[in-house]
């Protein structure tokens, strides 16, 4: 029976966006208070960015480093960021906030044509040029008696 390996970078980013996605699940969600509540208010847009922009990123690596990957990717954190705050709702020291969700889907998006960039645009197959069609220009070893 053939077996199916995985590489262990596969399996160390996999387990790296469980976790980090259980993380930002539960660092969303915690109640605040205090002085907290007031240093997070300050830096609450740029967090927001930076937690799904890296929610991204940790999930294209797990998802096989590819354009499609990254795509998932993509979908996965716009969704957390929308349930994120649907949720924040629910909590008493939390609010819902538009900017909170625009600042996590600009960072999802961000990060995913980031790396769709970095992963390079899909390779196509180019077609014979004229020269090589051509019988003159074929080697002896390639010509068909």
């Amino acid at each position: 029976m053939p077996s199916r390996s995985f590489g262990n970078s596969t399996l160390f980013f996999g387990l790296l966006a469980c976790g980090y996605v259980a993380f930002a699940s539960l660092v969303t969600h915690l109640p605040l208070g205090g002085r907290l509540q007031r240093l997070i208010g300050m830096i609450d847009k740029p967090l927001h960015f930076l937690l799904y922009a890296a929610m991204v990123v940790v999930l294209s690596l797990a998802l096989g480093r590819r354009r499609r990957g990254v795509a998932i990717a993509c979908g996965i954190a716009l969704v957390m960021a929308t349930l994120d705050e649907a949720l924040q709702g629910l909590i008493p020291s939390r609010q819902v906030e538009l900017m909170d969700w625009v600042a996590g889907v600009a960072g999802s998006i961000f990060a995913g044509l980031a790396m769709m960039a970095w992963y390079g645009a899909p390779k196509r197959q180019q077609a014979p040029s004229s020269d090589d069609s051509h019988p003159s220009t074929r080697r002896e070893s390639d010509r068909v008696s």
